[in-house]
This record gives C-alpha cells, sequence and structure tokens, in this order.
C-alpha cells in the first residue's frame, strides 16, 4: 500500500513522469561506473588516511621516547668560520656569544679582508681578553687576515682562506656570519 502511494505520489511530478513505473516499484538499476570508481577510491583514501594516522602517533611516540633518553657524551672537534666586515652596533654582544659557547671543544676563526677593516682591530682587542665566566672550555681563537682577491667576492675569499687555517681533526664545520646572534647552546 505505501508502494503504491508513493508511485502515485511521484508520478503526479512532472520530473518522474518521463521515468519508468518500474524505477519506483523496487527494480535493481545498475549504479554507472563513475559512481562506483569514485566510491572505490574514497574508501581507499579512507583506509590510507587511517594508516597515515596510526603512523603519526608511532612516531611521535618513537620521537617522545628519544627525547626521553639521556644525552650523550660525543663532541667532535667543531670549527666556526665567521667572515667579519665593519663593525655594527651588536657586534660585541654577538663575539661575546660566539665565544661563550657551551660546548666543550670548538675553535673559532675570524676572518678579516685587510687590516685597515675596523672589525679587525676590535678583534684584537677583543680576543686578547676572552671572557671566563659561564665558558665550559675557553675557545681557540684565530684571527686571519685573507687579503683582497679579484677572482671572487670578499666573504667567499675569508671563508675559503678560514678554511685553510683549520686544525685538521676538525670532524664539525660551521659558517656563521658576525650578525648573527647564536644562543649559548
Amino acid at each position: 500500500m505505501l508502494r503504491q502511494y508513493r508511485l502515485k505520489r511521484y508520478r503526479s511530478l512532472a520530473v518522474f513522469r518521463a521515468l519508468p513505473s518500474t524505477f519506483f516499484a523496487g527494480v535493481y538499476m545498475p549504479m554507472p561506473w563513475p559512481v562506483k570508481a569514485f566510491l572505490v577510491f574514497g574508501a581507499m583514501l579512507l583506509v590510507q588516511s587511517a594508516w597515515s594516522l596510526v603512523d603519526g602517533y608511532r612516531f611521535l611516540r618513537f620521537v617522545r621516547r628519544r627525547r626521553s633518553r639521556p644525552v650523550g657524551n660525543y663532541a667532535p672537534l667543531a670549527a666556526v668560520v665567521i667572515p667579519c666586515k665593519g663593525v655594527d652596533a651588536e657586534f660585541e654582544s654577538n663575539l661575546d656569544r660566539f665565544l661563550t659557547q657551551d660546548y666543550p671543544n670548538y675553535q673559532v676563526v675570524f676572518v678579516v679582508a685587510d687590516p685597515s677593516d675596523p672589525a679587525y682591530k676590535r678583534l684584537q682587542e677583543r680576543l686578547a681578553t676572552l671572557p671566563e665566566s659561564g665558558v665550559v672550555r675557553a675557545p681557540e681563537t684565530l684571527l686571519v687576515v685573507a687579503g683582497i682577491s679579484d677572482e671572487r667576492g670578499d666573504k667567499v675569499n675569508n671563508l675559503l682562506h678560514g678554511l685553510e687555517v683549520l686544525d685538521q681533526s676538525v670532524e664539525a664545520l660551521i659558517f656563521a656570519d658576525i650578525d648573527a646572534s647564536p644562543s649559548p647552546d
């Protein structure tokens, strides 16, 4: 009885008059292939999303476990090569930060292109008196004059000359600018 009611009701609509009466009688109509493909790919996407979520939680657990372990004591000899040119407002504070790192075994190489550079005189004065407060171990420091090059820029030339004077046992190279403000660790 309910089917007959629906059949009468929907047949009265202009849109459904063109459809065959078997559509409303409960006859199976096959699903078009684009709809099937959409549903299959949607289901695959849901499975992939769930798998990614599980993997994300596994990775988070791995990272938290690794961070809770004590830090090892491996500290290779490191060298910081710093090309310098001119003196800015933060020159002294940045210089102090480079010289007071909490790293046990490192050397700092300051490189200038010309001895008439204002940074050269400030570096000479400052390196003569290294700070002792809060330092694990005072770093070995070098002040190098690279000279002016016609083949490359001043910064690249300074970096290359800084590399030439490094200790051969250096395992970690760090390049920084004097206008950078590193954290103590």
